[in-house]
């Protein structure tokens, strides 16, 4: 497909974000892991070009720019333009769609999902606020994909990126499909293991039902189980543990117990037996000791997520919890179906209930929640950072700084007070 038509590629975070809160609290939607790529990298490979600008919200420009300097960040776009969904999913058909659009339509137009959100758009001279989610005078012509099969073109909803994660891993696999192999058993042919990969002996990685990618300089320990579709991200360490299918593992993780269709961003660690399924985890997260979540009923039934107040019904009966940036539980931690876990937050005994960010949990031990004060955090976490030598940066802190104001009304709300935390 050619795109010499447009003089930009645009990724455009939208308000959708705020549906995957506290995930997109700190972090542009499109920087999501997904499959064995982020939603921008695989925007990019769909497209076979490289994305030239990036909108996000303000206070996440400077660490935006910070992180993708190739990149103009929020900065105004004039002449022919295709801006695309930073959300967009990665078994959606992307250039193909483009494709229709550019041998059909001259002008400004826009591709909507069936409930007005846009996809992708085309701009001779180009305009954001026709990007809006909800139709205006101001829209260009829009066309509708109409969805079929349940398959949206773009995440609405954090659970349905565990539900396409498999089917990204499946088409986004590349590489070497086997790997020597020494004292570990591969069963099936789709093993993509990278050559700076150390696999222990007594490892058995199981491809008969989906791909294994391997990236470079993962440690796979003995007595560790892999079952594909899955992705270990680049120096990752699986500490004998059971990696289920369906789960994406991103770079410098530590982890181990059993993972379940699951999430986890950069820099996390799970390092110890519990288990977590069905789950988003964010980065520099650490679960303690036997941390393990629910992601089903006792009774079958379909699980509600609380979305910015409103009551969501995911129909579905597998639903795990999703875990902010920065986050820690304490040993023998046990989280219900469908929780949330703010930013910068510490929880202990059961979760019952969402926790907002930058909070002290202890209910079920008979404690009131307590808000951790700013500088608290920043500290602990450029301690974390320390022990992996990742430098915290001024912009990484003003954006802690953000979120921290950014969710204070969801503290009060919740009847977080100010003071000292006591057990």
């Amino acid at each position: 497909m050619s795109l010499s038509r447009f003089s930009r590629i645009v990724v455009f975070d939208s308000p959708i974000r705020e549906n995957f809160y506290p995930l997109s609290l700190t972090r542009p939607t499109f920087d999501f892991l997904c499959g064995t790529r982020s939603l921008l990298e695989n925007i990019e490979h769909s497209l076979s070009s490289k994305v030239t600008d990036l909108t996000v919200p303000k206070y996440l420009e400077a660490i935006c720019k910070e992180e993708h300097p190739t990149k103009a960040v929020n900065e105004a776009v004039t002449g022919k333009c295709l801006a695309v969904n930073a959300l967009t999913c990665p078994t959606f058909p992307l250039a193909s769609e483009i494709s229709k659009m550019v041998d059909s339509y001259q002008g400004d137009v826009i591709e909507i999902d069936e409930e007005g959100n846009p996809i992708f758009g085309m701009f001779e001279n180009f305009r954001p606020e026709a990007l809006a989610p909800n139709p205006t005078k101001d829209r260009p012509q829009g066309i509708v994909f109409k969805t079929e099969n349940g398959n949206r073109p773009i995440f609405l909803y954090p659970w349905e990126m565990i539900s396409k994660n498999s089917g990204a891993i499946r088409i986004q696999a590349s590489g070497s499909e086997n790997s020597s192999k020494k004292n570990y058993e591969v069963l099936g042919s789709k093993l993509h293991a990278a050559g700076s990969a150390e696999i222990e002996k007594n490892v058995a990685i199981d491809t008969r039902k989906g791909d294994v990618v391997i990236d470079e300089d993962v440690v796979i320990e003995s007595f560790s189980r892999i079952t594909g579709p899955a992705f270990v991200g680049k120096g990752s360490i699986i500490k004998s543990a059971k990696i289920r299918e369906g789960t994406s593992i991103g770079t410098f993780c530590r982890v181990g117990g059993e993972v379940e269709e699951s999430i986890i961003f950069n820099y996390s660690n799970k390092n110890h037996d519990g288990f977590i399924g069905h789950s988003i985890l964010g980065s520099w997260a650490n679960l303690g000791a036997l941390t393990t979540n629910s992601d089903l009923k006792n009774t079958y039934g379909k699980i509600k997520v609380n979305l910015q107040g409103k009551v969501v019904s995911t129909d579905l009966n597998k639903v795990g919890c999703y875990v902010g940036d920065m986050s820690k539980s304490s040993i023998g931690t046990l989280i219900m179906s469908g929780k949330t876990i703010g930013v910068s937050s510490q929880v202990f005994g059961t979760v019952t209930e969402d926790v907002p960010s930058f909070t002290l949990h202890a209910k079920s031990a008979g404690s009131e929640p307590r808000e951790i004060y700013i500088e608290s955090a920043i500290e602990t976490q450029r301690r974390m950072m320390a022990r992996r030598n990742v430098f915290m940066s001024e912009n990484y802190t003003d954006m802690i700084k953000a979120v921290h104001n950014l969710t204070s009304k969801d503290r009060i709300s919740a009847g977080v007070k100010r003071g000292k935390f006591q057990l």
